[in-house]
């Protein structure tokens, strides 16, 4: 006997698990849930875990929780169920922009102050998103600004050299 799968059409509802300050990211961003569309970039991602087939669901101990809703229209052409084995790698994107946008942040705020202070920077992203420094420690925080400095650094220099034509 198989299992027995009812479908209807209320949107589907998915807890990703994911790190406590992306919670607090989304959260601030979002809300306390997300409407998917393919017009969001969160939406797209969501669509990308949909499968037509059923997995079972991976034991999570411990773990914060953001939810999509996923409207039936969607899940209809895309499927009703999660793929469970794409969960990391939505994780990991969601990481990857919040971390461009943490950087972008620091970058932009610290041209408008003219040498600003980058601890500031990431203090006041931190309280704009309601992060704690317990979940997402600053001197990584800093060390990540500090690289992406650098590489911009470079890549300027590099783009100079060109349009002038000097090494």
């Amino acid at each position: 006997m198989g299992v027995k799968i009812i479908i209807d059409r209320k949107p589907l509802i998915v807890k990703i698990p994911i790190k406590p300050y992306l919670v607090s990211f989304l959260t601030k961003k979002y809300g306390t849930y997300h409407k998917a569309t393919k017009w969001s970039l969160l939406g797209l991602e969501a669509i990308e875990i949909l499968s037509s087939n059923y997995s079972k669901p991976e034991k999570i101990i411990d773990c914060n929780f953001f939810t999509l809703k996923i409207p039936y229209e969607i899940c209809k052409k895309h499927g009703h169920f999660v793929d469970y084995t794409k969960i990391p790698n939505f994780q990991k994107k969601i990481e990857k922009l919040f971390k461009e946008l943490l950087v972008d942040h620091i970058l932009i705020n610290n041209r408008i102050e003219k040498h600003g202070n980058i601890m500031k920077s990431i203090h006041n992203f931190y309280t704009f998103y309601s992060i704690s420094e317990s979940d997402l420690s600053l001197d990584y925080v800093y060390k990540l600004v500090q690289r992406a400095i650098e590489k911009e650094t470079k890549f300027r220099y590099k783009n100079n050299s060109i349009k002038t034509g000097t090494n």
